[in-house]
């Protein structure tokens, strides 16, 4: 039987690897984009730093950077309208998981006028999605590899989309942006990685033994998941 594999097509890895991204962008034509990321990064210089790689790109570009924990479809509205007046060709998410959740929801309403939730609730059909990427500055969420989104709903429930659009077309993790976190800001995606690792048996359990089958087969098994824990704490014990 032939199976579809949903996958990030470029990834760079390394100190310096955001310098990469302007040859990309003029790679893919892009002329406007819209950068998202959150007060701190913005505060800090980390998005000017990112700004300045677009510019030098030729890119024209607008910043965004309102995006708080567990974002809600609030962030979605303030942003969409803005980036359809701007005709922007490409998001540029620059933060932790949140902040890239949030662009993948920014991303899917372009092209989807209904309330996000009535897609998240299946009430509303939808596919196309603007273009994304990626750039990480925490390490645990996995949000820069995967074609998933969580939101939070009005009554604090949180909940999660998936659709293959999401994928980010290029995801950049360079490790000289995670250089002024805090310890708080390693240790909260640290136990978020740690909480997936911990939590595996019990989704596969839950999981359709056909799903189970090719989760297993391409995804994880006990050895990844044993191998995760055991670098999870070094890392910890190390910082």
């Amino acid at each position: 039987m032939a199976e579809r594999i949903n996958a990030v097509k470029t990834s760079f890895f390394g100190k310096g690897a955001i310098r990469l991204l302007g040859p990309e962008l003029q790679k893919m034509g892009i002329r406007r984009a819209l950068l998202v990321t959150d007060r701190f990064l913005y505060d800090s210089g980390a998005a000017a730093r990112v700004g300045q790689v677009l510019s030098d790109a030729g890119v024209e570009y607008a910043v965004y950077y309102n995006v708080q924990p567990n974002p809600t479809v609030q962030v979605v509205n303030d942003c969409i309208a803005a980036a359809r007046t701007l005709q922007v060709q490409l998001l540029v998410a620059l933060g932790g998981g949140s902040v890239m959740d949030a662009s993948k929801g920014i991303a899917f309403a372009y092209y989807n006028d209904a309330p996000i939730f009535e897609y998240i609730y299946r009430r509303k059909q939808g596919g196309q999605a603007l273009p994304i990427l990626l750039i990480a500055t925490t390490a645990g969420t996995g949000s820069e590899g995967n074609w998933t989104a969580v939101f939070t709903d009005t009554d604090h429930v949180k909940k999660g989309f998936a659709l293959p659009a999401l994928y980010p077309k290029e995801s950049i993790v360079d490790p000289e942006l995670m250089t002024t976190l805090s310890s708080r800001g390693i240790a909260g995606p640290g136990f978020d990685a740690l909480a997936h690792a911990i939590e595996h048996p019990d989704q596969l359990a839950a999981m359709k033994a056909d799903c189970r089958k090719l989760y297993e087969r391409y995804y994880t098994n006990e050895a990844y998941v044993s191998t995760l824990v055991r670098l999870i704490r070094e890392l910890t014990e190390s910082r």
